[in-house]
């Protein structure tokens, strides 16, 4: 449900649809609510135009419906306001939210996918997937790719498009695509091709991975292209005089004793 985007990388296939709640328009942006229609090439005077982007969290997960996503929960809030605030203007929020989008997705998308649409206003809730690394990996081929804007998929990409000139490759990349279709093969494929991962986990629970060291070598990489980012689209929306706002999108852990007490209370409340 994915296509081909100059400049951005990805977005979702026009008019598609992920399971009973997510819909999408003609430019693979995710509705507010069931069956609206809006035309970006256009836009009145009236209108107060909001670009929110992220990743899937953005985009919407676990919802209760199409009313449940951020920028349906931010449109409804802003129209609130705007009335409460005799504001003669109708505030419209665009869902550019899509999964697994990092910082230099959506810097890009913003420059060339969306800056014709006019945007009053621009949000960028990310960082999640800016630093969603496998630290107990031991390949460094794509840490290293991370300090470019290279998306962490295209590292794959690019691994899996290098095995194809080997016998070993293209069997394992044929029973990639075998797995679509069986659970079995998923298992097969799972423990013996993806191993590695397996190993590594394994040798991090002895000790033999120190985690500091690689942290202490990779995150700067992840911080100063994240800042990179952040400056672009700060410079681009000055320059077409749009406001901005970058929130850097909290990481809730899997493993409660890594949070504070506030954090704690925070999630509980």
């Amino acid at each position: 449900q994915f296509e081909y985007l100059p400049y951005v990388g990805y977005r979702r296939a026009p008019h598609s649809q992920i399971g009973d709640v997510l819909e999408y328009d003609q430019y693979g942006l995710a509705l507010n609510r069931s069956g609206e229609r809006r035309n970006l090439t256009e836009k009145s005077a009236e209108e107060f135009r909001v670009i929110l982007f992220g990743g899937s969290t953005v985009e919407g997960r676990n919802l209760n419906g199409l009313s449940d996503t951020l920028t349906a929960r931010l449109e409804k809030k802003l129209d609130e306001l705007f009335k409460e605030n005799a504001i003669q203007l109708t505030p419209k929020v665009i869902n550019a939210g899509i999964s697994s989008a990092f910082s230099a997705t959506t810097s890009s998308s913003f420059i060339y996918q969306f800056l014709p649409a006019k945007p009053d206003f621009v949000i960028f809730f990310e960082g999640t997937n800016d630093f969603s690394v496998q630290w107990d990996s031991t390949d460094s081929s794509a840490y290293d790719l991370f300090a470019h804007n290279y998306h962490p998929i295209l590292s794959t990409v690019f691994k899996s498009y290098g095995k194809m000139f080997s016998i070993s490759g293209v069997l394992s990349n044929m029973m990639l695509n075998l797995t679509y279709h069986s659970a079995a093969i998923d298992f097969i494929y799972k423990t013996i091709v993806k191993g590695h991962r397996i190993i590594s986990i394994v040798k991090s629970r002895l000790g033999w991975i120190n985690f500091k060291e690689t942290i202490a070598k990779y995150m700067p990489i992840h911080i100063n292209r994240y800042e990179r980012n952040i400056i672009t689209s700060i410079g681009v929306a000055k320059e077409f005089q749009i406001g901005i706002a970058n929130i850097l999108q909290p990481t809730l852990l899997g493993n409660s004793q890594s949070l504070s007490n506030d954090e704690r209370t925070i999630i509980k409340e």
